[in-house]
């Protein structure tokens, strides 16, 4: 007899797969279709600015640094508008190669991971709810009218490892649609690698895709490790053949059930926060080369048609700057000078009037040497 148990979660991961792929194409191909001609346009006025900026001096840049930059545009144009070359190089890379790498970290557990399934996270994660069932129903066979240890140590298991698949089946679910979605709007992110003022966007793009595809691999592995715990609580029941199963021998079940809804909340905060480490590290610049070395010497080229200008500007700046410095401090000393002579001046026991003018022949003497 066929058991829907044994296909359930193989069988929803298949059709949601399925429904993701067309959604990507669909997405990434709409998105090009529509970014098309706005990114040539963009890259057009990139490469005349550029050439601009060599014919002029602006800039000291040799031919075959032109001819690299124009090449890099030239990937990033193909990654942004080519869905083949991308869905090769970038999607399959990131979603099977963390769906394979999934599987291989489950099958690292002390105890190996029986294969029920099929290949992948997908097998992986129907492998794990076979194996509860299974350990479950055998405990629950034991069970008997004068024997209720057995009923109550499998229901306890049951409420505990069905949660955790759960909340594994809806983290996973979770990260399968957003890698799509990203993966989709690939066409857009891409293309605001070429200015500065964007490239914050395209590198939060690509931390969210590390997250995501981390969330595959860890919890894959998460469940794995869980199945050992789970093992080992019954392991004593497996050795007795669960004939004197006491009563409060759900409890290690019950721990080994907490122990592993704790670790997948924490293991999927730490995919995140890995992804959003890779957006906000000082070194997020690299990564949006993700497109690499492809990016990077091109990034600055934009501001070169203005770099001339710049730098005439900065020395204006730095001229005035100076201008300003020696009046002010020809004002200072004059104003000093003025002052000290009214004090001497004020000194002497002279009346009002003298002082006066005393101060206006000091003053006419001070002008006469300035003018000379």
């Amino acid at each position: 007899m066929h058991l829907i148990y044994t296909t359930i979660i193989e069988q929803l991961f298949i059709e949601l797969d399925l429904l993701l792929k067309d959604f990507v194409f669909n997405g990434y191909t709409s998105m090009a279709n529509a970014l098309r001609y706005p990114l040539a346009l963009a890259m057009t006025i990139y490469i005349v600015f550029l050439g601009i900026s060599i014919s002029q001096g602006w800039v000291k840049l040799s031919m075959s640094v032109f001819v690299k930059s124009v090449l890099k545009l030239g990937v990033i144009y193909t990654l942004a508008m080519n869905w083949g070359f991308f869905s090769s190089y970038v999607v399959h890379l990131i979603s099977d190669g963390a769906s394979q790498l999934g599987s291989i970290l489950a099958d690292a557990t002390p105890i190996p991971l029986p294969h029920f399934a099929g290949e992948g996270i997908n097998g992986a994660m129907q492998s794990v709810l076979i194996e509860f069932t299974r350990v479950g129903s055998w405990i629950w066979d034991m069970g008997s009218f004068h024997n209720l240890s057995p009923y109550i140590t499998a229901i306890i298991m049951w409420i505990f490892e069905y949660a955790l698949m759960l909340v594994a089946v809806f983290e996973i679910v979770i990260a399968k649609v957003m890698l799509a979605i990203l993966f989709a709007t690939a066409p857009l992110f891409v293309g605001f690698t070429l200015f500065k003022p964007t490239q914050n966007f395209f590198t939060r793009w690509l931390g969210a895709i590390v997250g995501y595809a981390l969330m595959l691999l860890f919890i894959s592995a998460v469940l794995a490790l869980v199945l050992s715990l789970s093992q080992w609580a019954v392991e004593d029941s497996y050795i007795h053949k669960a004939l004197h199963i006491s009563f409060v021998a759900f409890v290690p079940a019950m721990f080994s059930g907490f122990i592993g809804l704790g670790i997948i909340t924490r293991v999927t905060e730490l995919a995140l926060s890995i992804g959003n480490m890779v957006t906000l590290s000082t070194g997020a610049a690299a990564v949006t080369g993700g497109i690499g070395a492809v990016v990077g010497g091109g990034l600055s080229v934009l501001k070169m048609p203005l770099s001339g200008a710049g730098y005439l500007a900065g020395k204006a700046g730095e001229a005035g700057k100076g201008l300003f410095k020696l009046l002010g401090k020809g004002a200072f000393a004059s104003g000093k000078s003025l002052f000290n002579m009214y004090r001497e001046s004020s000194s002497h026991d002279l009346s009002p009037s003298q002082r006066l003018q005393a101060l206006r022949s000091d003053l006419r003497k001070h002008r006469g040497m300035n003018h000379e």
